[in-house]
């Protein structure tokens, strides 16, 4: 199956986002409820709460995106991008789009980082909802983990964990999993 570009985050943070924050309970809700040390996630809000300048950018042409990419890995920003297989996603405001083939040349390279779990918008299942306690003992019982990326290791458990999103946060549904690629200076190999 081909990859897609659905969305970017690009943040001229250099580290990311604090995971540690598991458990953390505001009113009745837990967030974060992976934890980590850092948070890879595709949610804007997550990267604005650690201060910089963030952009999110939304399914640009081909030489939009590039130029988007050059300008800000020419900066040593942090670049994320959000990729799902071979469909199209229906964005609310933003109608039922064709996804574009994200190349970003022999300059850069990709690497996999994991599955982040978000809703149409980019709103993370994964650090930017909040959980009753009830909901954090059903995901533990899920036995979902997050790799160094604070990210999910398999699209298996990232579809498992976008279901029980999908019930548990009605409001956002449908959530997605979100395969994510860190791009980086350098050429791979």
């Amino acid at each position: 199956m081909d990859e897609f570009y659905v969305f970017a985050v690009i943040s001229a943070v250099g580290d990311p986002p604090n995971g540690n924050k598991m458990g953390v309970v505001r009113g009745d809700y837990v967030f974060m409820p992976f934890g980590g040390s850092q948070i890879f996630t595709i949610d804007e809000d997550i990267w604005k709460a650690a201060g910089g300048n963030t952009e999110l950018v939304f399914f640009p042409d081909n030489s939009e995106c590039n130029a988007i990419f050059q300008k800000a890995l020419e900066s040593d920003a942090v670049v994320l991008v959000g990729l799902v297989g071979e469909c199209k996603l229906d964005v609310p405001g933003r109608g039922f789009t064709d996804l574009e083939f994200l190349q970003i040349g022999d300059k850069y390279r990709a690497v996999d980082a994991g599955y982040d779990v978000t809703d149409s918008f980019g709103l993370s299942a994964i650090s930017n909802v909040g959980y009753s306690k009830d909901d954090i003992a059903t995901i533990t019982d899920l036995g979902i983990s997050v790799n160094k990326y604070g990210l999910i290791h398999s699209e298996n458990d990232s579809i498992r964990f976008a279901e029980f999103a999908d019930r548990h946060v009605e409001e956002h549904a449908p959530f997605y999993p979100i395969k994510i690629k860190i791009i980086q200076r350098g050429k791979l190999g």
